[in-house]
């Protein structure tokens, strides 16, 4: 079930572009289709070392699940938001599980995969949920749309903590949070700004700590 779990954040979180997404947003079926063939490919890689006629099985069925569930939110819903996003999440995951289940697909289950699992869910899937919740304040001023820069250093920030937590040097976070401050001081002025700045770092601190210290139970 980890394969599919890392198959699946490495599809749907990494290597989906923003142009990818707004192909399906817009109802494109061959944004739907490029979808499926990179969730189909690294569902594909992550059998290898269990690999069967039921892993392949397996991969064919959950990529095929997962673009019919990204098809029917986008036919009953036709927008996005941090409910969705979460509910389409949550769909997901229960379809790699109960398949995992059904065909009876043996464990494959090293740290490594537990970590990589954990640093792509918690890094790059934090990222987009951090995303959706932000989107959700509406903040509109030009000023604060940078939102490349703003993923970078949410995914270095989320990188370090996770690795502060995992080797138990909480105190050290203190000092990750002040550096990404520095940068906004002035604009912490600003009593909107500094709420949507502070729901977005206190949200990705949290699941940073949670990624953190889920890591260090596996040891």
């Amino acid at each position: 079930m980890n394969l599919f779990l890392l198959a699946h954040g490495l599809g749907d979180y990494v290597c989906q572009s923003d142009t990818l997404v707004n192909m399906k947003k817009e109802g494109n079926l061959r944004g739907y289709a490029v979808h499926f063939l990179i969730i189909l490919l690294f569902d594909l890689i992550a059998v290898i070392p269990i690999l069967s006629w039921q892993s392949m099985l397996a991969a064919l069925i959950i990529a095929a699940a997962h673009i019919l569930i990204d098809y029917v939110r986008y036919i009953l819903f036709k927008s996005d938001n941090v409910y969705l996003f979460l509910i389409d999440q949550c769909a997901h995951i229960l379809v790699i599980l109960a398949v995992s289940v059904l065909l009876s697909l043996p464990s494959y289950s090293p740290l490594y995969v537990d970590y990589a699992v954990i640093y792509v869910y918690v890094v790059f899937g934090g990222a987009l949920l951090i995303r959706h919740v932000l989107d959700t304040i509406a903040l509109q001023s030009s000023q604060y749309a940078v939102r490349n820069a703003g993923k970078i250093v949410g995914i270095l920030e989320r990188s370090i903590i996770l690795i502060l937590a995992a080797i138990g040097e909480i105190s050290a976070i203190g000092f990750v949070i002040a550096a990404k401050s520095i940068a906004r001081f002035k604009e912490l002025n600003d009593k909107e700004f500094a709420e949507y700045y502070l729901i977005g770092t206190m949200l990705s601190v949290l699941l940073a700590l949670v990624g953190g210290l889920a890591a260090k139970s596996l040891v």
